[in-house]
């Protein structure tokens, strides 16, 4: 049952066996054992299929008659301050998430550079609601000077003062006090992080 649902849900989707392995980080020969039912993904690995396919792990499996709708999220390449004070977006398309409510507040954001490492690498996508304040401790997309946006956790530390420390030692942390915390826009609090998209 699986192997065939699965082919059919990826030529739904326009994909190739090629595309689809690259999705989800596999090789094009593990999709066509899969589809062959020579071999069968594990648990994890189905979670990621079912998100990869806008479907949930129920439908894929055969369980549920009706496929579970995901919600479309926004993917953003670049997020930046605008001159008007608002946010600049560049869209690059859509990617399915699972048990979100109120869409429009929600983006994906590309993760670039290697300062979140080794817990974010470079190309994942980072889950993004949106909001201008954040908990102490939490991971936020950060806007500093009007520049492209980055992911750090944000520390408020006594006296009002803002650091926004790295996960990858080789960075350290950034302070702001005083008038230097004009120079910071709270993008939005990050959901999840995943690495089964392109």
């Amino acid at each position: 049952m699986l192997d065939s649902m699965l082919k059919k849900l990826r030529k739904s989707s326009g994909y190739t066996q090629a595309q689809l392995a690259k999705k989800i980080g596999v090789a094009t020969s593990t999709v066509g054992m899969w589809e062959s039912g020579s071999r069968r993904p594990d648990y994890d690995t189905l979670k990621v299929i079912a998100k990869a396919l806008g479907v949930s792990m129920g439908y894929l499996l055969g369980e549920e008659s009706a496929p579970s709708s995901a919600t479309l999220i926004p993917v953003v390449a670049s997020v930046r301050a605008g001159f008007d004070g608002g946010i600049l977006e560049e869209h690059l398309g859509l990617e399915p998430a699972f048990g979100i409510a109120n869409a429009e507040e929600y983006r994906y954001v590309r993760v670039q550079g290697d300062s979140m490492l080794p817990q974010i690498e470079e190309g994942d996508l980072a889950l993004v609601h949106l909001q201008s304040d954040v908990e102490s401790g939490d991971l936020a997309v950060v806007i500093v000077n009007g520049e492209d946006a980055m992911i750090k956790k944000v520390v408020k530390e006594s006296q009002g003062s803002i650091a926004l420390v790295s996960i990858n030692p080789n960075y350290p942390p950034r302070r702001f006090s005083g008038e230097s915390l004009a120079q910071l826009v709270i993008y939005g609090k990050i959901h999840g992080i995943t690495r089964s998209f392109l």
